[in-house]
């Protein structure tokens, strides 16, 4: 069996193979897109726009590989296997006039932190403007979803073959409450799930309940402030235990 070459992912021709040079959120300048032209094109390749927001570059001998990045400019890479996968993102309401919140920002310091860490399974993160879900947040192992109230965390989705809608684990944080809690998310997960585990099945085997509590336990409580939502839609959960902890009356 061949050796797989670093940077590079197999393809059904065992003799090429692609690589993805890693663009977060698919959002560059024109310079660089060009630069991944020039390399298409010096080595004859095909461009695809992948589902993860990134560009794959198909066709290339395994001893092109390592030049290729080169001609790229960047260091060969390939995120596979038990570990964090790149965030995604949609443009937020830096660009788009639907989204309610930003995330852009958001989702590249959270990318920054996250991609590549090891996992006990593979770990897909999406953040969405709005509630039309450009990427899909309902069915990744963490989603965040802007909305008129700030932005709600889901856990557990899926849109493998065991297909799950994600529960809402709370609903109208700021953006620096979504990155302290989205820490005490990872840290129990990566503490008590099994390997090959998801955070879906994770939270299958021992309840949503269970799961939000060990997660909040992590937490100070002024992050998780009762906030109420004061803009309602059909779509969205009418549970107003899930806007964050009320204070106890005196």
């Amino acid at each position: 069996m061949k050796k797989i070459p670093l940077g590079a992912n197999k393809q059904v021709n065992p003799e090429i193979f692609a690589i993805t040079p890693y663009i977060p959120g698919g959002l560059m300048n024109a310079s660089k897109l060009k630069k991944i032209a020039e390399v298409a094109e010096k080595y004859n390749l095909t461009v695809k726009i992948t589902s993860g927001q990134q560009i794959a570059l198909i066709g290339l001998k395994a001893d092109k590989v390592e030049q290729a990045w080169k001609d790229l400019g960047m260091k060969p890479e390939s995120i596979t296997g038990l570990t964090c996968r790149g965030v995604r993102f949609c443009p937020g309401n830096t660009f788009c006039k639907r989204a309610r919140q930003e995330t852009i920002k958001l989702g590249k310091k959270l990318d920054t932190r996250w991609r590549g860490t090891k996992t006990p399974a593979k770990m897909k993160i999406s953040i969405s403007g709005c509630h039309l879900s450009c990427t899909a947040p309902a069915i990744r192992d963490i989603g965040i979803i802007g909305t008129d109230d700030g932005y709600n965390i889901l856990v557990g989705g899926s849109g493998a073959h065991d297909a799950r809608i994600a529960w809402t684990l709370i609903k109208n944080r700021t953006a620096e409450e979504v990155e302290v809690i989205f820490e005490a998310i990872m840290k129990f997960y990566m503490e008590n799930a099994k390997i090959t585990e998801r955070v879906g099945n994770l939270i299958k085997r021992i309840g949503i309940e269970k799961f939000r509590r060990k997660v909040f336990n992590l937490v100070d409580n002024k992050y998780l402030q009762y906030r109420p939502t004061t803009v309602k839609y059909e779509y969205m959960e009418d549970d107003d235990q899930l806007c964050g902890i009320k204070k106890e009356e005196s």
